[in-house]
């Protein structure tokens, strides 16, 4: 009876202890996590950055990671990473007895952690929900997920898992973007001996990856090779061909098409969306970059600072050394679409943006906005200025100020085509201040100009500090019939689940159709006959300016065919003189016919369309009226049908 008693209080009291023990169990690790909440789960997923034609050129990611389904992912990889981490993974329920065991025995030699141990599932368990932290509280933790998840989910879906969120090394979180990261490729490209240095990768991604010892990777993969041969996995054929065969990397960081542009997309859609949605939540951004056009934009941008640098330097223009800068934009002036854009000569030295954010004097290329002006508040190419020296006040010189042409002298009687075409300054000033400073810069407003501009006489000559972004897209207007249509960069943000943003172009006109016109007709003598022949490379009609502040700081041509308008800048980044010279027509002319060249290879030529409205007559040169034989010299001019001069030459006797 007395035994009887003690072995019952026996049992009582090791209940005690082990309902004791279970409940300071349940009570430690209450705290984790229910694997239930996978079934919702989407692990973060980088945004994509496309082209007009939709090929990747930009992506954002804290975890650079894409998504397969079970069935994307290849069977050589999943047998290559069972075969190196979790050969009974098909057998066990979320982790093996005698494993845990022989894992125990080595830390308690060493007595310190050195092995783990762990399944796949426990791995998973993890990375998931888990820190790294190497205690035994944190091992427990990951067993009672390991066995959550098994009793939750299938082998097949936590296979999905794990191949999705694994860290394989080199910013590549999941099979998909390691295959894209080590080879250039999709997953279910790979081959068996790349799917075996994939899967070797889990257990020491920076140690076994082939980007930093290549000897290790190498002896890692025929491991895994050996591993999935003994399993069954593939054949002893299959091993030894596998494992002579070459590791071909792809380049661990691809050049950037168009890291300038890409930057300003980075930034419009953090503003936009948060950092958060951004670098986590997959968005699919399309934009209106093409890619032939920026590299072709960064070739020829590349090649004419190189050129101008080996003219400067010959002379002995640039003893400091300081590197050449230049920037390149190009527009379709029908949508403002953005289809190349250069923002400095390497976006790894400098991120500083000279397309969008520069603001430089732009020289005579300020000149076609005055003469938009004045054209749309009724004057004609054929209006008659006169070239001859004056003196004003302008407080950009503090006082006093003396214009003077390029060339040193005075041309007298000269039509606005003449005094455009011929890049005159006096003449320009002239017109600048007969329509009056705020005219002009209610144009400037209206032509998307957004920096500040001075009325001072000064100012018609690009006394004003702009960007090459504003004085393109002004110019793009001349191209699309006097709309100009507001830059666009982005054409649609695609999210998860069906939501989206689309873009639409945005036009505004700022001048009827035959005006416009008529600013086109003068440009196009720019480039015929002017300042801007150089431009006459590109071997199709085109109209533009060419720019050139003084001491030659800094060198513009913005021009346009019906189909592109583009604008390019070089200087240097302090104000500082190119050298004698050193003109817009000398320096950026030819970079941008080279880029207009390429860009437009292949394209159909084409002539500006003359708009309704628009008539063509001969006009005496000397009194600016309807010709007549018996008068003298004449040429023929662009009108409008309300301007045409309703008096001969004649009449003028």
């Amino acid at each position: 009876m007395l035994f009887r008693k003690k072995t019952v209080a026996a049992a009582l009291l090791a209940g005690a202890l082990a309902g004791g023990l279970v409940g300071s169990v349940f009570v430690r690790f209450s705290d984790i996590p229910s694997v239930r909440a996978l079934q919702n789960y989407t692990p973060p997923t980088s945004t994509k950055i496309y082209s007009d034609d939709g090929r990747i050129i930009g992506e954002f990611f804290q975890e650079k990671r894409e998504l397969l389904g079970f069935s994307q992912i290849p069977k050589d990889a999943v047998n290559a990473v069972l075969a190196a981490e979790d050969a009974h993974f098909y057998k066990h329920r979320g982790f093996r007895v005698y494993s845990l065991l022989r894992a125990l025995a080595a830390d308690i030699r060493a007595r310190r952690f050195v092995q783990g141990g762990s399944t796949l599932t426990q791995q998973l368990a993890k990375t998931l929900f888990l820190s790294s932290e190497k205690t035994f509280s944190r091992k427990l933790k990951e067993l009672m997920i390991a066995l959550q998840l098994e009793i939750n989910y299938s082998k097949s879906e936590i296979l999905t898992f794990y191949f999705n969120q694994i860290y394989f090394g080199s910013g590549a979180y999941g099979l998909e973007a390691a295959a894209e990261v080590y080879f250039g490729k999709h997953a279910a490209d790979l081959t068996v001996a790349e799917c075996a240095l994939i899967g070797a990768l889990p257990r020491g991604p920076s140690i076994y990856s082939p980007y930093n010892d290549m000897a290790k990777a190498r002896a890692r993969r025929a491991w895994v090779l050996g591993r999935m041969a003994r399993e069954g996995f593939i054949t002893e054929e299959q091993r030894a061909a596998a494992e002579v065969e070459p590791i071909t990397l792809s380049p661990h960081k691809k050049p950037e098409v168009a890291p300038y542009f890409v930057e300003i997309i980075r930034q419009a859609l953090e503003e936009k969306y948060g950092g958060e949605t951004m670098y986590r939540q997959g968005l699919a951004v399309h934009t209106t970059l093409n890619i032939e056009m920026q590299l072709a934009a960064t070739q020829a941008l590349a090649a004419g600072l190189k050129e101008a640098e080996g003219r400067i330097g010959r002379r002995g223009g640039n003893p400091e050394g300081l590197p050449l800068q230049g920037a390149l934009i190009a527009i379709d002036p029908a949508t403002g679409a953005v289809k190349a854009m250069v923002g400095g000569r390497d976006f790894t030295e400098s991120q500083f943006n000279r397309a969008l954010q520069a603001r430089r004097q732009p020289g005579s290329a300020f000149k076609p906005i005055v003469y938009a002006a004045a054209i749309r508040d009724g004057l004609t190419p054929s209006t008659f200025l006169i070239d001859s020296p004056i003196e004003m006040d302008d407080p950009s010189f503090g006082g006093s100020w003396k214009p003077k042409n390029y060339e040193n002298r005075f041309y007298g009687k000269v039509t606005l085509r003449k005094a455009l075409t011929h890049s005159m300054n006096v003449a320009s000033v002239k017109l600048f201040m007969q329509i009056g400073p705020d005219k002009v810069i209610r144009f400037a407003r209206d032509a998307g100009i957004r920096s500040d501009i001075k009325p001072y006489p000064s100012t018609a000559l690009g006394g004003t500090e702009v960007t090459l972004a504003e004085m393109t897209s002004a110019y793009a207007l001349f191209a699309n019939k006097g709309q100009r249509a507001e830059l666009e960069m982005i054409r649609s943000v695609d999210r998860k689940g069906g939501r989206g943003d689309a873009y639409f172009p945005i036009l505004t006109e700022v001048m009827r159709a035959p005006k416009a016109f008529l600013m086109t007709s003068m440009l196009k003598s720019v480039v015929d006959e002017g300042t801007g022949k150089a431009a006459q490379e590109v071997g199709r009609p085109a109209a533009g300016k060419t720019g050139t502040t003084d001491d030659f700081t800094d060198a513009w041509f913005i021009g346009y065919t019906p189909q592109l308008a583009a604008g390019v800048w070089v200087g240097y980044d302090i104000k500082k003189s190119m050298g004698e010279g050193e003109t817009g027509g000398r320096v950026a002319a030819p970079i941008w016919s080279a880029f207009m060249k390429s860009a437009l290879a292949g394209k159909e030529s084409r002539d500006f369309r003359v708009p309704d409205g628009i008539e063509e007559v001969a006009i005496d040169d000397a009194t600016g009226l309807l010709a007549d034989t018996r008068c003298g010299k004449s040429h023929t001019e662009y009108f409008e049908a309300d301007s045409v001069p309703d008096q001969s030459c004649l009449d003028a006797r």
